[in-house]
């Protein structure tokens, strides 16, 4: 943990090693605090069928990591709409209270069990504390890409 009278940017950074090769290295920049944010999530892979021999395929999977930037305890609201959504779609939605300045990380197959295996979408985050929010694109359980989100609130 950090501790500073002052603000500080702050830079995120995985690096996955193979003895001494790199295998993958990902960094993502601060994110601006935010009470509503947005972003594109997918999951999918396995084992498919139509490879020859059943031959398995990365399984992606989107993380969400989310901070509470706020001395108060954080009311936080977690939604998944499929993309593109069929007529009769209904959003799924997971709620929680984050402590203040607690951090909350989950992959989106943990937050939301009854997605199924091949899905994309999008998530949407609303909390009545600013937070920090970030999506983490994992390829076998390595982080492929981070990006932190922005904001639907007009600047």
């Amino acid at each position: 943990m950090i501790n500073s009278t002052e603000p500080l940017q702050v830079t995120a950074h995985f690096r996955t090693l193979l003895g001494a090769r790199i295998l993958t290295e990902v960094s993502a920049g601060s994110s601006a605090p935010r009470y509503t944010a947005k972003g594109s999530i997918e999951r999918y892979g396995g084992w498919e069928d139509n490879l020859p021999g059943g031959q398995q395929t990365t399984h992606i999977n989107t993380g969400l990591a989310i901070v509470n930037l706020s001395d108060q305890a954080a009311r936080i609201r977690i939604s998944v709409t499929d993309q593109p959504a069929p007529a009769n779609f209904q959003a799924v939605i997971f709620q929680l209270v984050l402590p203040a300045h607690g951090q909350y990380a989950r992959f989106i197959s943990e937050i939301f069990t009854a997605l199924a295996a091949q899905f994309q979408g999008v998530v949407s985050i609303s909390s009545d504390q600013p937070l920090g929010v970030t999506l983490i694109r994992t390829g076998d359980g390595i982080p492929l890409s981070m990006l932190p989100l922005g904001s639907l609130e007009e600047e």
